[in-house]
């Protein structure tokens, strides 16, 4: 049996500089790290003493896949919720991101 699956993917260049820009799914720039950093292709440690870190500019699409084959079902990807507001509830949860977290030998269970 067939269904969709989300899949989300970091881009480290701005908007303008993306090579083969998909019709796919969308781009969004502007979200913040709380706790975190991005760093090359994974998530990482923040700096001392900073809470906030920018994340680069976040392709998210969804794609027809067989069960249990996308991002959501992988062990190396931290699912991220995404606030509209700084107030974490579920009242302003948007979605969940599934971001690399390879880095450091910590994998998803760490974050």
């Amino acid at each position: 049996m067939d269904e969709v699956a989300y899949t989300s993917m970091v881009c480290d260049r701005s908007y303008e500089k993306i090579n083969n820009i998909s019709n796919e799914g969308v781009y969004i720039e502007g979200l913040i790290l709380e706790g975190a950093k991005w760093n090359k292709n994974n998530l990482d440690e923040p700096d001392d003493k900073v809470t906030y870190s920018p994340l680069p500019i976040l392709h998210i699409s969804a794609e027809k896949v067989k069960k249990g084959v996308g991002d959501m079902d992988k062990p190396n990807k931290y699912h991220c919720p995404v606030y509209k507001y700084k107030q974490r509830t579920d009242l302003y949860k948007i979605v969940l991101v599934y971001l690399n977290c390879e880095g450091a030998g910590t994998g998803s269970a760490y974050w």
